[in-house]
Parts: structure tokens; C-alpha cells; sequence
């Protein structure tokens, strides 16, 4: 059964609504969207129960938006609902149900800075840029990571983070996550060969593994890749607060034979505690101990003792960001073989003849 909550996209707010009723409980914020609508020269109309209308010039939407978002903190502006005047809708029920059914101040501001994210989503625009990971013993590729990627309308192209923090403010996390870890899958079938593949994840937005995975689960079974092909990697780790959640996600994953990693693993108790209760195949090191400056004893030390941690309990370890041949030998010097980083290549299509012989040219 496919997950509602991440294969559907509620619709785009209207970009220069004329006529608008706001409401909000709090008096203060109703004060201050009063002043902050007059100031952007809307009409402003007190009327009862808290509702006030307002009349939208021409291109003074967006200027109103943007001083409501300068003015207010998330939590006020969640307070504040906007629904866009329906002149039909005379019944005051019917117009208290229209307005508490509208989008909150806080999803319209999103909305006129993070638009571009639901339209990417729509409109088949995301896609997958893949990095090598390499096995520096080799020279060739262990796998490659999928890195998340948007084209925008004028053919510019937005990378992972700024696609996820517009899709967090528009609440689209849970769609976001399930078209990327498709784009992933789907953009590797032709070139992945018999590497593995590491699909990022957000596991705060997985509720229920069964159904929020059913389509990912689909895509990997009509893409012919094997499960032990596959990694499926924790992004966000220090925001997870049920661990519980995530073993049982994990569980999932390992019980239909896909690998599981960690991101942006370091030297502190958080991450060393994570790594004992979640058990993972593998694991990337934090870029702050990977790019430690040549000679920090404190730093190799904790290398060294990655290594011996992971080797004991059979977790593979990946460096990443690693951008010069100098830190491949210090990291092979400390034990660590498989490594990512500009120093082996850029995120980019995945073409294997061409990928195999850059990275044996490294």
C-alpha cells in the first residue's frame, strides 16, 4: 500500500491572491498583521470573531509576505491562517470552516521563497548526480552515493541542502524524501554495474516503513539491482530523538538485505553511543576528522581508533571529503581504504567507463 502523505503534493498557493480573510487567536499578531497590511498599502477590514479581510493591490502581495516574515517568528506565524476570499461563501460556518481549513502566515511566506521546490517536485525536475566512493587499494569505485539535485525553470541547478530546508518550510519533507530516494534508484539502473548503490534518507519523515517505503521498495525490484547492491544512508543523525524509529526502519531495510550507513560520523559520545545501538554495515567519518591538518596527533589518534572500533565489529568505514593526494596517504596510514571527495571526483551522471577510469587515474 503506497504511502498519501508522501506521494501527494497539496497545491500551489495562489502567487497574487486579491482578496484575503485572516485569521489568528492571538491579539497581538492580529494587531500587527493589521499594521503590516496598511504599511504594504493593502485595505484592511476589521470584522467579527477575530476575521479580518483584506484587499490585495496589484504586486502588493509579495511585499506584504516578505514584511510578515521579517517582523514575525515561525511560531507567530503559524498562529496566523490565510484563506483566500471566496465572495460566494456568505454562511458564517462556512466561512469559519474556510478559513480554519487555510494555510497558515508561516506556509504562504514559505511558499513565495520556496515555491520552486513544489514545482521541481511536479514537475519531474529532481534528479540524481552521483559521487564515487573509492577503494583506494584498487583504484576503483566501491559504490557511488546519489546526491540530490533540482533543475530550476531557467536551467539552473540547486544542490541537496537548499532543496531540503525549502521543502521543510512548505512541509514536503515526506514527498521530497520519497521522489529523491526514486530519482536515486532510477537514475543508477543503466550505470551502476555491479557497485553498490548509498540512497540518502531522512528517517524523521518514514512513520511506518511498509507504507512510506512501498513505492522506493517497488522502483528497486523493477530496476533489477540486487539488495546487497544497495545502502541506504542516514542523512540528519544528530536531529534523530526516537532511536527506537530508526532501528525499526533499519531493521526493515536489513530484513529485505539492503545495507545500512551512517553520515557524518565524529569523534564525540553521541555518535560513538549511535553506532552501539544502531549497528550499522557502515558508517562515513565527520569531514572534520578526515581534513585534519597534517601533523594532528590528537585527530590521527582518533582515526586509528575508528579503525580498530569498526574493524572489531565488522562496520566498513568511509572517509569523505578527501580533496588531495595528501590525505589519501595519511588516511591509508591510519587503516582507512575506501574514501570520497573531489580528490576522486565530482558528483555528476553516472557513465562507469568514464567513472572507473577516473578514479583509477587517482
Amino acid at each position: 500500500m503506497e504511502c498519501v502523505r508522501c506521494s501527494v503534493v497539496p497545491p500551489s498557493l495562489p502567487a497574487a491572491p486579491s482578496s484575503i480573510l485572516a485569521f489568528t487567536a492571538v491579539p497581538h499578531i492580529g494587531s500587527a498583521i493589521r499594521k503590516l497590511a496598511l504599511d504594504a498599502g493593502l485595505t484592511v477590514d476589521v470584522q467579527p470573531h477575530g476575521l479580518i479581510a483584506l484587499t490585495v493591490p496589484d504586486d502588493a502581495w509579495r511585499p506584504f509576505l516578505a514584511a510578515v516574515e521579517a517582523s514575525t517568528s515561525v511560531t507567530e506565524r503559524q498562529s496566523v491562517r490565510f484563506a483566500v476570499a471566496d465572495p460566494s461563501v456568505t454562511d458564517a460556518m462556512a466561512v469559519a470552516q474556510l478559513v480554519f481549513s487555510a494555510r497558515t502566515a508561516e506556509e504562504w511566506c514559505a511558499g513565495a521563497t520556496s515555491q520552486w521546490v513544489r514545482d521541481a517536485i511536479v514537475e519531474s525536475r529532481l534528479f540524481s548526480q552521483y559521487q564515487p566512493i573509492v577503494d583506494v587499494r584498487t583504484g576503483q569505485p566501491y559504490g557511488f552515493e546519489s546526491l540530490l539535485r533540482a533543475r530550476l525553470e531557467d536551467g539552473t541547478v540547486v544542490t541537496a541542502r537548499s532543496i531540503i530546508d525549502g521543502a521543510r518550510r512548505l512541509d514536503l519533507l515526506f514527498q521530497l524524501d520519497q521522489h529523491a530516494r526514486l530519482c536515486a534508484v532510477r537514475g543508477a539502473v543503466n550505470g551502476l554495474g555491479t557497485r553498490r548503490l548509498f540512497v540518502n534518507f531522512l528517517p524523521t519523515v518514514i512513520y511506518n516503513p511498509e507504507h512510506c517505503l512501498a513505492t522506493t521498495m517497488a522502483a528497486l525490484k523493477q530496476s533489477g539491482l540486487r539488495p546487497d547492491q544497495v545502502v541506504f544512508e542516514v542523512v540528519e543523525s544528530e536531529q534523530i530523538v526516537d532511536r527506537a524509529h530508526l532501528v525499526r526502519i533499519l531493521d526493515y531495510y536489513r530484513g529485505h538485505g539492503f545495507g545500512v550507513a551512517l553520515d557524518d560520523v565524529g569523534a564525540g559520545y553521541s555518535s560513538l553511543n549511535l553506532l552501539s545501538e544502531l549497528k550499522p554495515d557502515l558508517v562515513k567519518l565527520d569531514m572534520e576528522l578526515v581534513q585534519a591538518a597534517p601533523g594532528d596527533a590528537l585527530r590521527t589518534g582518533i582515526l586509528e581508533a575508528f579503525v580498530q572500533f569498526t574493524e572489531r565489529f565488522g562496520i566498513g568505514l568511509i572517509a569523505e571529503g578527501v580533496e588531495d593526494a595528501e590525505t589519501v596517504e595519511r588516511l591509508r596510514a591510519c587503516g582507512i581504504t575506501l574514501m570520497q571527495g573531489y580528490h576522486f571526483g565530482r558528483p555528476g551522471e553516472l557513465a562507469p567507463q568514464a567513472r572507473d577510469a577516473a578514479a583509477s587515474a587517482a
